[in-house]
Parts: structure tokens; C-alpha cells; sequence
């Protein structure tokens, strides 16, 4: 390939990425409140997104409490939260909201973390207290299974590797297995019934972020640790689309991140239209909306800008942001791999995680064919990029 050949590819090449990034993501309605630190205090009911607490432009903490309606990209101010709260934790469900601990101050540190929990019945546009939570806490982590909420991690007089379910029948508190790392400013995300966490922080000397994650599989009862993030990061939120999470924050890195728990791995998309960290996020109607947060921890820098991002258009192979195409896929033997940027190794894994082969690569080659001369199944392509970056993606033997 001649050099003003070369210059003319990567030319397109941005051209192609710059407009999936514009794609992917859409400004939607701000919320009435500017505000930040609410990285698990949004979820979804009946279609709405509700979104609470935080701390405010004005240096406050806040008690309010909004709703957002997808379909007529509008906001609703609703009767605010019995408490003024920072990083509290809420989940919907059967039919009502549940909101977790958070802290009650912005200082000293710890910021009096608060054990109480309260619910909110939309039929009655109200709030009643529920159980106080077994300890006080606030920058935690929830997910809801198996109809009952996982509230994991977060933060008191230090992190906790605390685990624990609140079931609304009974309106009690039960401990599960905790962690196997202490972590607060997490997020987690159910996906195919198992429960992840990644990220956040401890204190040691400072505030030390984490790029390390775990999954709970309630079969067992246990924790185990999967594939790290690229880079640590703390002040994170997450949602699933199509099994896959998504992590939204920009400590150390703006780039939003997805893992794909079926290969574990993960893979760097486009960055975030704001480099916020603290914000909610939320999967609703195959798209994840986006709100809030600001740039420094604990400073009054919050926004009320909402965004919606649509994974869907990175779901074809994702082939531009991910550096590389494979095809055809399904082979029936040989498949030729573009690579989009120099890259030292190719290697194929069978389902079952062995590695079968590996061939090395020089930082010119862009065209590679590879026999597959394999037995009929699913294998994992993984490239490893000259810039430390690795790509795995599915490949069919037919």
C-alpha cells in the first residue's frame, strides 16, 4: 500500500468512527436538577426513569426526587426523598422503589452514613420507611434478583466487602457472601443471573481506584474474580444491553467500556459526549440513558445534562471502534482478518478456554489469512494490539 494510500485510509477511517460516535449517542431532555454523585440512584419503573438525591450546583446535598418519560422526553418533579442523600443506592421492584443508605453530609469524612431505607409506591405518589439496612453505608452497589435487592460494597468509616438482600415480603435483611475485595464507588449489573461488580475504591493512604471485578453466582453462593478492566476506575455506573455491561465514568479513562461475560472480556468503545464521573445510568426500551454527574469527586461542578446511548449501532461486529473485521463468519475453514491498527499477536481459544494456537504478527501487517481447520463449534479470536489493547470476538466453524 503507497503512503498517500495509507493517509487516505486512516482519513476515512476517523471519518467512519466519528460518525458511529455521533450516532451512538443523542441528547435528550436535561433533568430539572443539575446534580452528581447518584452513580446507583436511578432505575427504571414501568417504563420511567427515576433518578434521586446527590449533591447539587449549588454545593448541597439534595433530597429531590424526578422522573423521566421516554417517550415524551420529559421531566416530572415528584415529593422528595424523606432524607437529603449522596450516593444512596434504589432499585425497582413489583411495582415500587426502594431507596438504600447514603451519606448525610459532605463532611467530615465518613460523610455520617445512614442505615435507613425507604420505599415509594407511584399508586400513591408517597414514601414509608422499610427495615433500616444492617449497617449504615453509602456509596454501595444494588441489583435486584430473583425478587429480592443485592446490596454490595460501599462505604462507612472505610470500604466494606459487605453483601447483603433486602426481601420487600418479609421487609427484612439477610447477609450473603461477601466480596472478595473490599470496594466502594462500584457499580453492578446483573446478567444471566449472575451479579457483577467492578471497580470503585479503597482508602490507603488516599483514595486507591480498582480495574478488578468479580461475579456472584448465587448457584454457589460465592465470589469469584473475572477479567480486570482496562484501567481502574471509581465513580462508575453501569446497564446491561444484549448480555453485555456497560460501564460509564471517566477516572483514568473516558472511553465507555463493554464486557461480555461470555468471552470475559473487554473491549473500549467511543468516550462519553461528557467527561463525568458520579452520574446514573439506566437500560430502558434497548437504550441506556445517561445523566448527571461532573468532573471531580465531591465538588459542585454537577450537570443536569441527559444523554441516550444506543449500543445497536455498535452491535454489527463493532468492527470499527474494536480495530478489526473478520469474515466470512461463519467459515467453513479460512478467514481473512483487516486490522485497523498495528497489532503483535493473533491467537484462537476453544470454548473451553484452552489456547490452540497463536501466531505472532509484525506492526505492518493489516491483511492476515488464518486456517481454521478446526472441528465444528465456537472459538475465540483474540488480537492483541500494539498499543496493549486486546479484542476477542466470536468465530463460528461450520
Amino acid at each position: 500500500m503507497k503512503p498517500k494510500t495509507i493517509t487516505l485510509f486512516y482519513v476515512l477511517l476517523l471519518f467512519i468512527t466519528t460518525t458511529i460516535a455521533q450516532e451512538a449517542w443523542e441528547a435528550k431532555a436535561d433533568m430539572p436538577t443539575a446534580r452528581k454523585e447518584i452513580t446507583d440512584a436511578a432505575t427504571v419503573l414501568d417504563g420511567y426513569i427515576y433518578v434521586l438525591g446527590g449533591t447539587n450546583a449549588a454545593g448541597s446535598i439534595t433530597n429531590v426526587f424526578e422522573r423521566y418519560d421516554p417517550a415524551t422526553d420529559s421531566w416530572t418533579t415528584l415529593p422528595p426523598y424523606p432524607l437529603s442523600v449522596w450516593r444512596t443506592s434504589m432499585e425497582a421492584l413489583d411495582g415500587k422503589i426502594y431507596v438504600m443508605g447514603g451519606y448525610e453530609s459532605l463532611s467530615p469524612f465518613p460523610f455520617s452514613p445512614t442505615n435507613e431505607a425507604y420505599s415509594y409506591d407511584p399508586a400513591t405518589n408517597s414514601w414509608a420507611p422499610i427495615q433500616n439496612m444492617p449497617i449504615s453505608r453509602g456509596s454501595a452497589a444494588s441489583v435486584v434478583w430473583n425478587g429480592e435487592i443485592h446490596l454490595i460494597g460501599g462505604a462507612n468509616s472505610g470500604a466494606l466487602d459487605a453483601h447483603h438482600s433486602y426481601d420487600p415480603n418479609t421487609d427484612s435483611w439477610t447477609s450473603v457472601s461477601t466480596l472478595t475485595e473490599t470496594r466502594s464507588g462500584l457499580t453492578a449489573s446483573l446478567i444471566d443471573g449472575k451479579i457483577y461488580a467492578a471497580g470503585g475504591y479503597f482508602l490507603s493512604g488516599g483514595v486507591v481506584s480498582k480495574e478488578t471485578v468479580e461475579v456472584y453466582d448465587p448457584g454457589t453462593g460465592n465470589w469469584s474474580q473475572v477479567a480486570s478492566m482496562p484501567f481502574s476506575k471509581l465513580g462508575i455506573s453501569s446497564a446491561v444491553w444484549n448480555d453485555k455491561m456497560y460501564v460509564f465514568g471517566n477516572e483514568n479513562n473516558t472511553n465507555v467500556l463493554e464486557y461480555d461475560p461470555f468471552l470475559d472480556s473487554w473491549s473500549q468503545l467511543m468516550a462519553m459526549p461528557e467527561n463525568v464521573n458520579f452520574a446514573g445510568a439506566v437500560a430502558q426500551g434497548g437504550l441506556i440513558y445517561v445523566m448527571g454527574g461532573g468532573a471531580v469527586n465531591l465538588s459542585t461542578d454537577g450537570i443536569n445534562a441527559m444523554h441516550c446511548f444506543n449500543p445497536g449501532v455498535l452491535s454489527i461486529e463493532d468492527n470499527t471502534f474494536k480495530h478489526l473485521t473478520i469474515a466470512p463468519n461463519p467459515t467453513a475453514n479460512v478467514i481473512s482478518i483487516q486490522l485497523a491498527a498495528p497489532a503483535q499477536e493473533i491467537s484462537i481459544t476453544n470454548i473451553k478456554g484452552s489456547k490452540i494456537a497463536t501466531q505472532s504478527l509484525q506492526d505492518y501487517e493489516r491483511s492476515i489469512e488464518l486456517s481454521l481447520s478446526y472441528p465444528t463449534g465456537v472459538y475465540i479470536l483474540e488480537v492483541l494490539f500494539s498499543d496493549g489493547v486486546r479484542v476477542a470476538k466470536k468465530v463460528l466453524v461450520k
